[in-house]
């Protein structure tokens, strides 16, 4: 595969996929701020390119998933842009930065979106997974909900949740724990990860506003 997504909602599949890989695909869902990247100037989404900070410990696992045939998807809450906080062209260009930096890594991401709306595509609402899966079967591919996963920095919100070790929770959110939990619901398998559990690197996140 030599080509990734340059533009929001435009899904982009290897070279013969159904053919090699059978009619059912697995999707790796990510969140994108505080998970993939951070933002220089401590902001709670970059504002642009040159705002983007890449998580570099992030690119070995996400090889490994791509090499497992799992398809590469961002899902990020950025209701800044209705807001007037930030603009989409930021969010787009900060966006269109991280894939590209991981594409130089060797790491291929074929589909991202974003929610600017409190609509049901905003986490924890499941409309951007929905969306994807409706694009899939566009194709003649079946989204395999059981085997797929979502990992996310907004898992157990302090003051709010209880961590599974009891402890409790420090995120600012929870948004990407229930968007996990919300697909769960009809696809018991669905599995949401921690960004420090899944990539296995100390939490650095930034805590920040709401996104």
């Amino acid at each position: 595969m030599s080509d990734w997504p340059r533009t929001r909602r435009t899904l982009i599949l290897p070279k013969r996929f159904k053919e090699r890989f059978g009619g059912n695909v697995c999707v790796a869902f990510f969140d994108a701020d505080q998970t993939l990247r951070t933002s220089k100037s401590g902001k709670p989404s970059p504002h642009g390119a040159k705002d983007t900070e890449i998580y570099s410990h992030c690119t070995a696992k996400l090889l490994e998933t791509s090499q497992k045939n799992f398809l590469l998807a961002i899902v990020s809450n950025q209701a800044g842009i209705s807001l007037s906080l930030i603009s989409e062209d930021e969010v787009n260009e900060s966006l269109n930065t991280t894939i590209e930096h991981f594409a130089s890594q060797g790491v291929f991401f074929n589909y991202y979106d974003f929610a600017e709306n409190y609509d049901d595509h905003r986490k924890p609402n499941t409309g951007m997974a929905l969306l994807l899966e409706h694009k899939l079967k566009e194709s003649g591919l079946t989204l395999d909900w059981n085997n797929s996963f979502m990992v996310g920095d907004a898992a157990y919100k302090r003051k709010v949740d209880i961590q599974p070790n009891g402890q409790p929770g420090t995120d600012h959110s929870n948004t990407d724990r229930l968007f996990a939990e919300n697909i769960a619901k009809t696809h018991k398998g669905f599995k949401f990860y921690h960004p420090r559990e899944f990539f296995g690197a100390p939490d650095t996140t930034k805590r920040g506003q709401k996104r």
